[in-house]
């Protein structure tokens, strides 16, 4: 708890144009306390700015307005330019999700502006974002989420296998990634 990676800003990171996937296997030694998050990996500019992407573990309110006190992944995508703040999507995998287990959580982004969250292999939840995530300078989160004061909402557990990709990697990929094992 407390620990977290940094990586210098890309437009490898950027889903600013094209197809992305983000993908980590996480093993939460516990869930964020009530209504709070854990970064899993991120790059934005923080809240009320939130240029860039999100994948979080959280015990927030999912999209159809239900606390996700047993955990659940939270999305965060949103652009300063749209005149958005602070837009998520969230879904909670039926059961929660259990601690000192390991998971594995992708994000896939297709240039269609069609976002899949997949849990341990399975297609969790589909949306449209609010808005295309912008350019930014910040760098790559690991284990934590950049704030307008710093870096907070540190993940408490283990995360690993973080992978960033310009494709959209199909439920096929995702679900031979669960199967193969961390």
């Amino acid at each position: 708890s407390g620990d977290y990676i940094t990586l210098p800003s890309s437009l490898d990171y950027d889903r600013s144009n094209g197809d992305m996937t983000v993908e980590a296997w996480f093993n939460a030694a516990q869930l964020p306390s009530s209504n709070n998050n854990f970064g899993i990996v991120s790059k934005s500019t923080g809240p009320n700015q939130w240029n860039g992407w999100v994948v979080a573990l959280s015990t927030q309110t999912d999209d159809s307005g239900s606390l996700m006190t047993n955990g659940g992944i939270r999305v965060f995508n949103n652009s300063t330019s749209t005149g958005g703040s602070g837009k998520t999507n969230s879904k909670a995998p039926s059961g929660g999700i259990s601690t000192n287990t390991w998971h594995y959580v992708a994000l896939v982004m297709d240039a269609d502006d069609v976002y899949r969250i997949y849990f341990d292999g399975q297609e969790l939840h589909t949306f449209t974002p609010f808005s295309r995530s912008t350019t930014t300078n910040a760098s790559l989160v690991i284990g934590a989420i950049r704030a307008s004061g710093g870096i907070v909402k540190h993940f408490n557990g283990q995360i690993d296998g973080v992978k960033i990709t310009r494709s959209a990697l199909t439920a096929q990929n995702i679900l031979d990634t669960w199967n193969g094992g961390r």
